[in-house]
């Protein structure tokens, strides 16, 4: 064999390997460029008390599996529906299926006061039904790919409220795709992004 022939076949399969790994980066560019994140959050003392789920990624999510949790117990949203509704308060359920798809920046409330709920006793009895409910959700992006299981513990809000106004801020996250550990954001249960 010639020198001709040996720089020819290093040439190809340097080739190959450069064109396998670019085939590689693509591929991970694409996963990524679609990956969802799903946050938990609340809202009370404002238009509207409850707790919603969000997605602040960047692509769609597939919902494979949803779980409320109380004191050991599965419920649906129906029971903490018919428990708020015997404490004197209307709300909105939204049931969220396995095989749903929440779009990117697409928010579900989970529990909604039906009514603006006025501060004081009534906002308390309403936070002390929810508070300790663990909500699990599991979740695949669009190239069905399992990401990691979101635990989130509802909090009880009347204890970071002051006459009604929140004592630290509380809004809406912004679209990035940070794990927090503040106890109104859900943080997924390995730690992962």
């Amino acid at each position: 064999m010639e020198l001709s022939d040996t720089l020819s076949i290093i040439a190809a399969v340097s080739a190959l390997v450069l064109t396998l790994n670019q085939i590689s980066a693509t591929r991970n560019h694409n996963y990524l460029s679609v990956k969802p994140f799903l946050r938990f959050g609340w809202s009370a003392g404002e238009s509207d008390d409850g707790i919603w789920i969000k997605n602040v990624g960047l692509g769609p999510a597939i919902i494979t599996s949803f779980h409320i949790i109380k004191d050991g117990k599965e419920l649906t949203t129906k029971n903490i529906e018919d428990q708020l509704y015997e404490l004197g308060f209307e709300s909105r359920m939204t049931v969220i299926d396995p095989k749903a798809i929440m779009q990117k920046s697409e928010k579900y409330w989970i529990v909604r006061s039906k009514d603006k709920i006025d501060c004081g006793n009534d906002q308390e009895k309403f936070w002390n039904c929810l508070e300790g409910v663990k909500f699990k959700i599991n979740y695949e992006s669009f190239y069905n790919i399992s990401l990691p299981e979101v635990e989130w513990v509802a909090p009880n809000p009347t204890n970071y409220l002051v006459r009604g106004k929140p004592k630290q801020d509380i809004e809406e996250p912004s679209n990035d795709n940070e794990t927090h550990n503040e106890t109104f954001n859900s943080t997924p249960k390995d730690g992962a992004n």
